[in-house]
């Protein structure tokens, strides 16, 4: 009756055991490069400059809507971008035309 008592024991303790943990290595997380931002476009504005300056560097009523077209701008946007180079000295009136003044097109 004592190996019996004795068998049951152990077998309940071993019933009890925890596995032992047992310590791995970490993996080592790999480092991705941050994605390269993409390039900022040109403003409204400049991109209104490089378009009159491909064509002529005066805009006219014959090509105001190639302009626009080059430089993805709208009615409104055209008459902001106008005042604002005016008022920085970048156009000025020439006629019922605009031109601009930059080091490509001068005044």
């Amino acid at each position: 009756m004592v190996r019996y008592v004795a068998t049951l024991s152990l077998l309940g303790l071993a019933a009890c055991v925890a596995p032992v943990p047992t310590t791995s290595p970490t993996p080592v997380p790999t480092l991705e490069p941050d994605p390269e931002p993409a390039p900022n476009p040109q403003s409204a504005k400049e991109r209104f400059v490089a378009a009159v300056e491909a064509n002529g560097c005066v805009m006219t009523a014959q090509n105001v809507r190639t302009i626009m077209d080059q430089a993805t701008v709208g009615t409104g946007d055209l008459e902001n971008i106008i005042v604002a180079l005016q008022a920085e000295g970048r156009a000025a009136p020439d006629g019922a035309n605009i031109r601009v003044i930059t080091d490509t097109c001068v005044a």
